[in-house]
Order: C-alpha cells, then structure tokens, then sequence
C-alpha cells in the first residue's frame, strides 16, 4: 500500500503536475491523520473496555468485604442490647439477697466491640487512583460513601466506646471488690461474700458508678445506631452490585 501512494507521487512530479501533487499529498497527510485517529480511538476503546472489566472485578470484590461487614454489624447489633439490659438491671435493681456478688459484677457493661470495616478492595481503587467509572459511577459514588463518611463515622463511635469502657473496667476494678473470674474458680478468695456484697450495694447506690453505668448505656445505644445504619447502607449496596453483576 505504501508503495503504491508512493508510485503515484513519483509519477506526479515526474509529469510536472505539481498542483495535482500537492492536493494528492494533502489527501495522503488527511488519510494518515484520519488513520491516526482511528488507531486512538481504537486503543481508548480497548482501554476502556479493560478498565470496565477491572472496575467490575473490584466490585466483586467489594461485595466479598460487604458481606464480611454484613456479618460483623449482625453480632454485634445482637450483642449489645445485652450490655445496656444488664447495665439497666444494675442500676434499677433493690432486691439483692437472691442473687451472688458474682453475679452483680458480671451485669456491668465491660465489653466494647473491635470489630473493623473491610476495605481492602476499596483501597485498590484507591491505589489505582480510578477517576473515571463510566456507567458505574452512581454505584462507586455510594461505595465512596460508605468508605469515608461512613468508615470515618463508625471509627469515631466505635473508638469512643472503646475508650470509654476501658476506663469504666479501670473504675470496677478499682470498687474494693475481689473479683472471682469464672476462669480462676480454684484461686480462693480473701472477702467474704457478704463482704464483696455489701461493697457492691455502697457503690452502686454512689453517683459516680450510677453516671458510669448511665454513659455506658448512652455510649451502647449510639454504637448501636451507628452499627444499624452502617449495615443498611451496606445492604443497599450489595443490592445494587448485584444488579450490575447479573446484567
């Protein structure tokens, strides 16, 4: 072909037809930009259709960490109303002689929830710095979402309560009574268990193990909230990747 455009520019300039040759080498220089362009848009079309292909893949990735999430929300929005029962128990209770020191102290809220949001297939979009989504953009903009404002929010309740009830465990430890964890049953004990008791009835009657227990409850409740939202949330998305994923 090449030397077929090249025969013809020859004969041109050898016949002296120098205007027929310069509107034949203009016509040659459209052909080849035209050329040009439709190799470009060829290659952008294979881009493209890569990067579809692998924005799609991370989705399914994504769906595997949300279902982690799923199930990680799940246990503990089924744990924590335990916590803020018990914690009400204590601070409602008047009737004390039916029920062992050890029993009281295991109703204090001493458990917080680490459990942290998977975002590693997030992250490779990340990594990837993908600015463009194509027909995924309204997907990946909740995605987004999910991973900033929500992850953010989830870490900062989630750290709080942590925080918090550590520092009340600090505050039960420091009551006065010997605590005999279910594990250490054979370690014997120095107070007496009207003794353990009654150092029970003095403090939860004071106001500061009362605040204590009400801003664990407080604390439980908004963990709570923050939980059962963050689940909604990823339950929608998974709804809408699965959609994508059938078509």
């Amino acid at each position: 072909m090449i030397k077929f455009f090249r025969k013809i520019r020859y004969d041109l300039m050898e016949k002296n037809k120098t205007a027929k040759y310069f509107k034949y080498a203009i016509g040659e220089i459209v052909l080849v930009v035209i050329g040009i362009l439709i190799a470009l848009q060829v290659s952008n079309w294979n881009t493209q259709r890569n990067d579809k292909k692998w924005l799609t893949s991370v989705l399914s990735d994504i769906k595997i960490d949300l279902q982690k999430d799923t199930i990680g929300f799940s246990n503990i929005i089924k744990k924590i109303p335990n916590l803020i029962d018990n914690a009400r128990l204590s601070l409602n209770r008047t009737e004390f002689d039916s029920v062992s020191a050890n029993f009281l102290l295991g109703e204090f809220p001493d458990t917080y929830y680490p459990y942290s949001i998977q975002n590693q297939a997030f992250q490779k979009i990340l990594d990837a710095r993908v600015t463009n989504f194509f027909e995924l953009d309204s997907i990946y903009k909740k995605i987004n979402v999910y991973y900033t404002i929500g992850l953010n929010g989830y870490n900062e309740i989630k750290g709080w309560d942590k925080n918090g009830t550590l520092e009340d465990g600090k505050f039960f430890a420091s009551m006065g009574i010997e605590d005999a964890f279910t594990s250490l049953k054979n370690i014997r004990l120095v107070q007496s268990e009207a003794i353990r008791k009654k150092i029970f009835i003095e403090q939860i009657n004071s106001p500061q193990l009362r605040n204590i227990l009400r801003e664990n409850i407080y604390r439980k409740k908004r963990f709570k909230n923050t939980v059962t939202n963050m689940k909604l949330a990823a339950t929608r998305i998974l709804k809408n990747i699965d959609e994508i994923l059938e078509e």
